[in-house]
């Protein structure tokens, strides 16, 4: 049992009553924002919609112009309502039905930051760690950056979909400069980590040769990996669980740098990993270089993750404490927030499509929560339901033949082509013309939707987009709870740094999360969501600089004469 678990969820209960009865005063004036269904009055209500997307920064008190697919303040329902839109009842009552199970509640929210804090807490604890959701890794790092950092460090970014090479050159007190290449991980490549380093290998030689970095001086390399490891030392850390997709069997309970390490020295680079980081602690670092309040990194793109600095007598599940700065109070921790639900505390809010699309995976029963909000499933979770509505005949009806079973008719299969960016794009719509959606079901092959079709496939795609927002200001909430909780000082603001292409691009996503952080965040904190500007290079290379072993590196001849290039060495 947890200590203090009645407490905390009272806390949050109260905390919900407080928020919530204040900020639905304000929304009852106008009859006309029910949650419930019914017609916008146009007089009234501008349908001007700016999107929000790439917006750099955005705070407690925000105003964003347009209509808001908020719960309070706007009817999610109003798109399937004006005149041009002409749906059946029957259809209408039958699309509720089916689509139901994403509505969040209030009681909702409060059940998913219940369960987080609950398995935050067992995650730092040595004794409760292994029955947590929440693993809480420690990633040792304790010190933010100082904008005294100086030096030309490489950096390695291997996330979701896209691999990069960076060359980050730190001067005190200066932006710093970033060369950076992209570069696509063939799915082969996905696989065995030994085939995915050598070819990640390869192309840092060419870069460097490209960029004319004289490969007989000694570089160190700050490595940002965008999946979980157990850390002992922020250069030293054990591959637990692939996720996004990737397999990486030859990977798991190995040390990540020690096996990219070797194959660095096997093609002769001098090229020393001083530091291995999640994309979240270089999004937290590289924002914090900017903007000194951040305290939480969080990634919503093809996959999502959280990571927010902790108080070091808090963490107990700690490996190694010799490691530690003797001067360090606080440390940055990896939730891996992506895998809360796996031991079930989320099942209340699984919908039967969500357990397809796990169902469906490469990871079954693992990362719950991630398949719920990241960008790597929404626009198959978007298609399963999609796919049902064509099968009840609610939409893109016209060229159907009912005697020919569903399976075989062809927009059931050209809308399992939906991505994401897809939703992105579909969001954009404000509910007169669909322009939008008409393209996206062009791209598709579906160029004869009428607008009841259009009207309907808008408001899923925004119905399971809002959903997965607002469980990530629930998550976020948590986090921001925790800081606020743990101040040695009184803080006046709380910044959040966000990377990823869900969270740049969707023209909706931030003000959902905005809009709700107002109702579950504490009620005198100050917030700041800013977008981190090359997250995963610049805070890898902070970090890799600041190391111990960095400066131990880059002494004249340290790494060709250690032992372990010496072993791994060979002529090419």
């Amino acid at each position: 049992m947890l200590k203090d678990t009645d407490s905390n969820d009272n806390s949050i209960v109260n905390w919900f009553e407080n928020c919530w009865d204040n900020f639905c005063l304000r929304s009852r004036k106008d009859s006309s924002e029910h949650l419930h269904s019914r017609l916008i009055d146009n007089n009234n209500k501008s349908t001007r919609f700016v999107s929000q997307a790439g917006k750099q920064i955005v705070t407690r008190d925000s105003n964003f112009d347009g209509l808001l697919h908020d719960p309070i303040e706007e009817n999610i329902t109003s798109i399937l309502h004006t005149n041009e839109n002409t749906i059946s009842w029957e259809d209408y009552q039958e699309l509720m039905r089916i689509t139901s199970s994403f509505h969040i509640t209030v009681e909702t929210l409060a059940h998913v930051m219940r369960a987080m804090e609950e398995h935050c807490q067992m995650g730092l604890e040595s004794t409760t760690n292994n029955n947590s959701d929440l693993k809480m890794l420690p990633t040792y790092v304790t010190n933010l950056p100082t904008k005294n950092e100086q030096g030309e460090i490489l950096a390695l970014d291997l996330g979701g979909t896209n691999f990069r090479t960076l060359l980050v050159k730190l001067n005190p007190n200066t932006e710093p400069e970033v060369i950076s290449e992209a570069h696509i991980v063939p799915d082969s490549k996905k696989i065995l980590a030994n085939d995915l380093f050598e070819f990640i290998v390869d192309i840092l030689k060419q870069f460097m040769i490209r960029n004319k970095l004289d490969l007989n001086q000694e570089y160190v390399l700050g490595f940002t990996f965008s999946f979980a490891c157990k850390q002992i030392a922020l250069n030293k850390g054990k591959f637990l669980t692939p996720s996004k997709g990737w397999v990486l069997s030859d990977l798991i309970g190995q040390d990540v740098v020690e096996t990219l390490q070797r194959i660095i020295y096997q093609k002769q680079l001098k090229v020393k990993i001083t530091a291995l980081i999640n994309d979240t602690v270089g999004t937290l670092m590289a924002c914090a270089y900017d903007e000194p309040t951040c305290r939480v990194g969080v990634i919503l793109g093809t996959g999502t993750n959280a990571c927010y600095f902790e108080d070091i007598n808090k963490i107990h599940n700690i490996s190694d404490r010799t490691v530690l700065p003797a001067e360090a109070t606080e440390m940055i921790i990896n939730t891996e927030w992506g895998a809360l639900g796996e031991g079930g505390c989320l099942d209340m809010l699984i919908t039967d499509f969500d357990r397809e699309i796990d169902k469906m995976s490469n990871n079954p029963g693992i990362h719950i929560f991630e398949k719920l909000i990241s960008g790597m499933y929404m626009g198959r979770l978007a298609a399963e339901v999609l796919a049902t509505l064509i099968n009840q005949g609610i939409i893109l009806k016209i060229q159907r033949d009912h005697k020919q079973s569903y399976r075989y008719y062809a927009p059931f299969h050209a809308l399992y082509m939906l991505q994401t960016n897809h939703i992105s794009e579909i969001e954009l719509d404000t509910g007169r013309t669909f322009a939008n959606t008409r393209n996206v079901l062009k791209k598709l092959g579906l160029d004869y939707a009428t607008n009841a079709d259009c009207a309907i496939i808008s408001y899923t795609c925004r119905l399971i987009s809002r959903r997965a927002a607002m469980l990530t200001a629930a998550a976020m909430a948590v986090l921001m709870k925790r800081l606020h909780e743990n101040r040695k000082t009184e803080m006046e603001k709380i910044c959040i740094g966000i990377d990823g292409s869900l969270y740049r691009f969707h023209p909706r996503f931030n003000m959902v999360i905005q809009r709700h952080l107002k109702i579950l965040a504490p009620v005198l904190l100050n917030y700041e969501l800013r977008i981190s500007a090359d997250g995963s290079g610049i805070g890898a290379a902070i970090c890799a600089i600041t190391a111990n072993d960095a400066r131990n590196a880059l002494r004249k001849g340290e790494i060709q004469k250690s032992l372990f290039y010496q072993q791994h060495k060979k002529i090419s």
